[in-house]
């Protein structure tokens, strides 16, 4: 959960620091909610949600990219904004790759005055579907790299978050979905999950902080764009309060307290607990209840896959256990691989993978209700046992890598000539 913060809020956990964002469109939208909310206790408007590199903003200014350069939906394209008062310093980076030459030119202007105080960073979309057939590895090094790199230039005051990408939809299209790529539609959604994970492995390994804004609107879809990859004004407020919450956690510094009853750890007065004569429970670690908590639910519903697991409970910094998972987990799709089972793409090795071994998790190999369709997606994602042969789509072939399952009405042998000549004509594979 998260407190609620109004603009004087912001500006005191704010006075005086600079802090940085980076990423695509919806991080640039995370800037401007920001920048305004540390105005001025209003929304965002649709349109200033859709613009694109504008000249001004709420009193912030264009310094690199955007309407000074190309517009573009290309990999080059570039936009810096910045924010600055007499107390605030708040500047905006473009990326669609998570580390590369561009990036290093960001890291040299770390080493300047001023320093950062707070980087707020994600990359994926762009990285995982246009940097061609080696997409996914080159991503997966480039993140070691980044936070390899962000040991060696930031301060150890500084603080980095690093947001998690948040769902989209199945016929997603925006930017970075070019003609070229629209057949990872089928399978985008997914493979984001999968990045998430090795991500948050990563945080962890380095020691840094990881938000997942993933777990929190994987059930709020109905605040997502109509475009199936952006969000609404009132989604952005409320990751700006989630971001506010945990950069006060982090900084140890007061919450708002708008929200009565709010489970946070630092809000929690134990020593009140113990003079009131109340018999408190020992502390639990945060991995070991989730775990136990879905033993517990898989054993009563035998149809709760691994969909949660991987976003939800085992990633996330804070989890209610007394809410039950909801009849639409039925309808969300193939389970995704198991977490100590299945060697996935986005898993790390040989670098000291989470133990499970403690742990009992055999429930969760039994039959699910899409057994029929959840077997051939974590075959196809691990590489592991023979290629899947259906009624529907009797002859399998390479190309069909990106099919997570066969649907009914899609026509597989038209689907697999149109990407066979798409190949042919950019001469690019775009399988992992």
């Amino acid at each position: 959960m998260s407190d609620i913060f109004l603009a004087e809020d912001v500006q005191k956990v704010l006075h005086n620091k600079f802090v940085v964002i980076l990423g695509d469109s919806v991080q640039r939208a995370i800037y401007k909610d920001l920048v305004l909310l540390v105005q001025e206790n209003t929304y965002l408007k649709d349109k200033q949600l859709r613009t694109k590199g504008e000249f001004y903003f709420m009193n912030d200014e264009l310094l690199e990219g955007g309407q000074k350069g190309v517009m573009t939906n290309g990999t080059n394209y570039r936009e810096v904004r910045q924010y600055h008062s007499a107390f605030h310093l708040i500047r905006f980076y473009f990326l669609t790759r998570c580390y590369g030459e561009y990036m290093e030119m960001i890291l040299k202007d770390f080493q300047s005055e001023p320093k950062p105080d707070l980087i707020i960073m994600n990359s994926c979309l762009w990285d995982i579907t246009r940097y061609g057939s080696s997409s996914v590895s080159e991503y997966k090094k480039n993140l070691i790299t980044l936070y390899k790199r962000f040991r060696e230039v930031l301060n150890e005051g500084c603080l980095c978050i690093w947001n998690t990408t948040m769902p989209i939809a199945s016929n997603a299209r925006g930017g970075f979905l070019i003609p070229e790529i629209e057949f990872m539609n089928d399978t985008l959604r997914l493979d984001i999950m999968e990045a998430n994970f090795f991500a948050r492995q990563v945080a962890v390994k380095y020691d840094y902080d990881i938000l997942d804004l993933h777990y929190y609107f994987r059930r709020q879809l109905h605040r997502r764009a109509s475009d199936g990859v952006h969000w609404d004004m009132t989604a952005h407020r409320r990751i700006s309060n989630l971001i506010m919450t945990h950069v006060c956690e982090a900084w140890g510094l007061t919450l708002p307290n708008r929200i009565k009853n709010l489970n946070t750890e630092d809000t929690k007065d134990t020593d009140d607990n113990n003079n009131s004569g109340e018999k408190t429970q020992p502390k639990i670690p945060l991995l070991t209840q989730t775990k136990k908590a879905l033993i517990h639910r898989a054993q009563k519903k035998p149809y709760y896959t691994g969909y949660d697991m991987v976003n939800g409970p085992l990633c996330s910094p804070a989890y209610q256990m007394s809410v039950k998972p909801s009849p639409m987990l039925k309808n969300v799709g193939p389970p995704l691989p198991l977490l100590r089972n299945v060697r996935n793409e986005f898993q790390m090795r040989p670098d000291e993978p989470i133990n499970f071994a403690d742990d009992d998790f055999t429930f969760l190999n039994q039959p699910s209700r899409h057994s029929n369709l959840g077997s051939g997606y974590q075959q196809q994602w691990t590489g592991t046992g023979p290629r899947v042969r259906s009624n529907r789509n009797p002859v399998r072939s390479q190309s069909h890598r990106y099919m997570a399952y066969d649907r009914p009405n899609m026509d597989n042998l038209r689907c697999q000539r149109m990407r066979e000549e798409k190949r042919n004509e950019l001469d690019m594979d775009w399988r992992f």
